[in-house]
């Protein structure tokens, strides 16, 4: 399955190229040369990422990127023909989520493309986690039950909680966590994760006697399973 980029772009060579390279790597191209044309397409079609050129005619990928936030949360990477590092700080603050030398060789541009397109998922995958009512809010690291109450999350309880929904279903051992929440390696009989775990459970299990939503799994740390719809 392809993922699908609009370049952006009013030069037709720069984009043919790059889009005869990305075809074969798994990424539909779609050009458009004319910047008006992008948000109306990005209403009507799917896409999965947006390549912006910096210069952009009479308007520029700055303008671009404003409007598109507007209307939609999808990747944008910025294309720069020069390295101004403003450009680069308004860019990223505006909502870019990298930012390409123009002159950089087709190979970087995709792996840059691959890299923001993983970022992205990571993200959907996180959200995709947090159901029934449950919020995560990961920026203002804060859990908030389906009545709207804030849960009261030390840092260390909301960076564990982090690491095992990043997961996305698979068991987290103690060692990757221990290092994730206190910077150190896990020490044999060290059981401040298994303390953690249980100040977790008090909050967010239905049952504490009866893990559902963060299980233990034999010889290989905890697993988180999705939050629950009903709370006790």
């Amino acid at each position: 399955m392809s993922d699908t980029v609009i370049l952006v772009d009013d030069e037709p060579d720069f984009t043919d190229e790059l889009g005869l390279f990305l075809e074969p790597h798994g990424v539909h191209c779609i050009p458009v040369a004319d910047p008006a044309e992008l948000v109306p397409l990005l209403q009507a079609t799917h896409a999965d990422l947006v390549v912006l050129d910096q210069r952009l005619g009479s308007t520029t990928g700055m303008q671009v990127l404003k409007e598109v936030r507007a209307v939609s949360p999808v990747p944008c990477i910025i294309l720069t023909g020069h390295d101004d590092p403003i450009d680069r700080i308004v860019g990223l603050e505006l909502g870019a989520d990298d930012y390409i030398h123009k002159g950089a060789m087709p190979r970087e541009i995709l792996a840059r493309i691959r890299a923001v397109l993983r970022r992205a998922r990571n993200v959907i995958a996180t959200a995709a986690n947090i159901a029934n009512g449950w919020e995560f809010r990961q920026d203002e690291r804060e859990l908030y039950q389906p009545d709207g109450s804030r849960c009261s999350l030390t840092s260390a309880e909301f960076t564990l909680l982090q690491k095992l929904i990043d997961a996305r279903g698979e068991p987290v051992n103690r060692d990757v966590l221990t290092e994730a929440v206190f910077n150190r390696p896990y020490r044999a009989g060290d059981r401040a994760i298994d303390g953690l775990i249980v100040r977790l459970r008090r909050i967010v299990e239905p049952d504490q006697a009866n893990p559902t939503v963060i299980k233990s799994a034999r010889q290989q740390g905890y697993v988180f399973t999705g939050f629950a719809s009903q709370m006790r």
